[in-house]
């Protein structure tokens, strides 16, 4: 399941990336939050799993049992969209360490997406997150 996941997700996936993505994609969360210049939102489930007895260690989580992570960034854009996740990731593995998978992340961190808008509050420049 986990490697026909990894498949698709180029092919069902747009973060946007144009100005008017993002202000776009900014105004559904405004609708829905009071925070301004959001454009996502990350989350992650454990899925229980059996493992086999010498990676059981890997897969033990923080819930007590054996489970491994699917992180996604999820952008409210009225169709549900998943544009980025991370699957199979061991469940002992800490929430930073899977995030640090992220295409998108890496992305930002290029400068590649997450370029704007920014509104100004209080003297401060507050570009998209």
């Amino acid at each position: 399941m986990v490697e026909a996941l990894c498949d698709f997700k180029y092919q069902y996936k747009k973060f946007p990336e144009t100005i008017a993505e993002m202000q776009a994609t900014i105004d559904m969360f405004t609708t829905k939050s009071n925070l301004p210049n959001i454009v996502g939102a990350i989350d992650e489930t454990h899925i229980h799993l059996k493992v086999p007895k010498d990676t059981a260690v890997d897969y033990f989580s923080r819930y007590q049992q054996h489970d491994f992570v699917i992180q996604v960034i999820h952008v409210a854009d009225g169709k549900g969209l998943f544009l980025d996740f991370v699957a199979g990731c061991p469940g002992s593995m800490s929430d930073a360490c899977v995030q640090r998978n992220l295409n998108i992340l890496h992305r930002a961190e290029r400068g590649q997406i997450l370029q704007g808008p920014f509104i100004r509050i209080h003297d401060f420049d507050i570009g998209p997150y």
